[in-house]
This record gives structure tokens, C-alpha cells and sequence, in this order.
């Protein structure tokens, strides 16, 4: 199913030249499914958390969820560049020390 939705954004994103894609929904939490395909595909459906004393990504591909990097309730926005995939634990954790 995700490999049918990419090939149908990817021409979309060739055409483009601004890659920002943003949420146009009242709620600033909401991540359209077309942003969330493009996420899953960035970061290869893999938790992108990485140790900052080994450098080692986690690369767990189970109970992904998408974080924003900036929360929300700081100022951060629903856009490509300030949202990536953790998985479970992993967003835990950047919760506890954000």
C-alpha cells in the first residue's frame, strides 16, 4: 500500500520545488497522510534516533510514530523538515529529556 501512495506523490515532488509540505487542518497536530507517506519513505520506515556518544541509529522498524522535532506546543509546525520517525522507546526517552 505504501509503495502504491509513493509512486503516485513521487511525480508530484519532481514538479516541485519547494519541498515544504505544511498542514493546512485547524489542528496543528494533524499530519496528513500524503505528508506521512513522504516521511516513512525519508527516513526508510526505520526510528531515526541516533546515540549521541556511538553515533549508532536505532533503526527499529516497530511501533514507529512520528515526532516532531520542535514541539508543537513550542512553535513548531506540521512540516517535512521538523518531523521524523521514532520508534516507541525512543520517543519516550526524547520526551523525558526535551
Amino acid at each position: 500500500m505504501c509503495e502504491f501512495v509513493l509512486k503516485k506523490i513521487d511525480p508530484e515532488l519532481k514538479t516541485r520545488k519547494n519541498h515544504t509540505l505544511q498542514n493546512k487542518s485547524a489542528n496543528p497536530r494533524y499530519i496528513p497522510q500524503k505528508l506521512r507517506a513522504i516521511i516513512y519513505h525519508r527516513d526508510q520506515s526505520q526510528c531515526t534516533f541516533r546515540n549521541k556518544n556511538t553515533g549508532h541509529r536505532c533503526g527499529s522498524k516497530h511501533l514507529l510514530q512520528i515526532d516532531h522535532i520542535k514541539p508543537v506546543s513550542r512553535g513548531g509546525l506540521t512540516q517535512l523538515q521538523n518531523l521524523q520517525l521514532l520508534c516507541q522507546a525512543h520517543h519516550k526517552y526524547r520526551d523525558q529529556y526535551v
